[in-house]
């Protein structure tokens, strides 16, 4: 597809009963780099969690599809790439189950953009709109082992 970006990672489709109804879009920001809680981040190390398009009024599909993508994101390219900083964005006057969807994946508020249109594409609406930004940090491998009860037997 030579009209996609190369800044686009994975595409992952939201189905639901044998319906596509969404996507969600993992791609590196057009940043250089961020610091977050004391440490710089460098752009190939972050990934957005971006284009979460919805195509139904359908609540909390779009948190719960997030939360899904992100963690088949981490298991199957994160770490393979060496990314260790997630990034998305949430519109701020949005109140709504996203919110607690990402701080219950570990995401956590990193403060709100200004907003403003980009230079280089038409312009859109959503642009208009002030967002929180939204950052997690993907845990080392050894971090996501899972409890289980042969781990507390004697």
């Amino acid at each position: 597809m030579d009209d996609v970006p190369r800044t686009n990672l994975v595409h992952h489709g939201l189905c639901y009963q044998n319906q596509l109804l969404g996507a969600i879009t993992w791609r590196y920001p057009l940043i250089r780099s961020l610091e977050y809680d004391g440490m710089r981040f460098e752009g190939d190390e972050i990934v957005e969690a971006a284009r979460i398009c919805i195509g139904v009024d359908f609540p909390n599909l779009a948190s719960a599809a997030l939360a899904r993508s992100m963690e088949r994101f981490v298991r199957r390219h994160g770490r393979r790439r060496g990314v260790r900083l997630l990034l998305t964005f949430v519109r701020a006057d949005f109140d709504g189950s996203m919110i607690k969807a990402l701080r219950d994946k570990g995401w956590h508020c990193a403060g709100k953009t200004d907003p403003g249109q980009a230079g280089n594409r038409p312009d859109k609406q959503i642009r208009e709109q002030p967002k929180w930004r939204f950052l997690c940090e993907v845990p080392a491998e050894s971090d996501r082992e899972q409890a289980s009860l042969g781990r507390w037997s004697p």
